[in-house]
């Protein structure tokens, strides 16, 4: 399975480029039609900013909270079209190459639609290892719903041992990351780089295997 980038819409969540905004201004082109349905879905006179032309549209760069809401909400349905359409070409340029599943983000949703996309896939698979709780517990609901019994049927394995892995039915065999550890090795590498180390070697923590009853 591929899994295609990493947390769309989280620290990329929006960008206000002079490229985002004429895709934005193109966006809004296509949602409304005219400048006339768009100054009457925003409500634009009542705020006294109506626009004349497309082209005269920002993003919401500086606008003040409660200011045009309307467009800060299109901005953000924008932005959110914005990133499917960028995981559907990567997706298409995958599939050209290769007929494995692809999804994205470590969610709940994505473990499902992976898990259904692998059964379609091989129906007589036995194991399946995700690569994170939260996408096993999709894996595992929709397991349940094809009528396959865990792990008789499919042994499941997650990764984290997150809060996630112990609310599953059934409970989620993963592997726990030692964060703690992983979060002191992180500071001393930047303070050794901070103090004029030339480079610092790379370091590779010990994982443990939480067995329950999902494997």
């Amino acid at each position: 399975m591929w899994h295609v980038h990493n947390e769309y819409g989280w620290a990329n969540a929006h960008c206000y480029c002079e490229t985002s905004a004429e895709a934005f201004r193109d966006w809004l082109r296509d949602r409304h039609g005219s400048v006339a349905a768009l100054n009457r879905a925003w409500g634009t006179t009542f705020w006294g900013l109506s626009y004349g032309s497309f082209d005269k549209v920002e993003p919401p760069r500086l606008a003040p909270p409660g200011l045009l809401t309307a467009l800060q909400l299109d901005f953000m349905r924008f932005s959110v079209d914005a990133h499917i359409a960028n995981f559907r070409r990567e997706r298409d340029i995958i599939r050209r190459h290769c007929d494995l599943p692809v999804t994205t983000n470590w969610t709940r949703r994505s473990g499902e639609t992976a898990m259904a996309q692998l059964l379609e896939r091989s129906p007589d698979l036995d194991a399946v290892f995700v690569a994170s709780d939260l996408m096993a517990a999709g894996a595992l609901a929709t397991l349940r719903a094809a009528g396959r019994e865990v792990p008789d049927d499919v042994a499941v394995g997650g990764f984290d041992d997150s809060s996630v892995a112990v609310s599953t039915h059934p409970p989620l065999t993963t592997v726990r990351r030692p964060l703690a550890q992983v979060a002191e090795e992180t500071v001393r590498l930047l303070l050794d780089l901070i103090d004029g180390a030339p480079h610092v070697d790379s370091v590779i923590l010990p994982t443990t295997l939480v067995v329950r009853a999902s494997a």
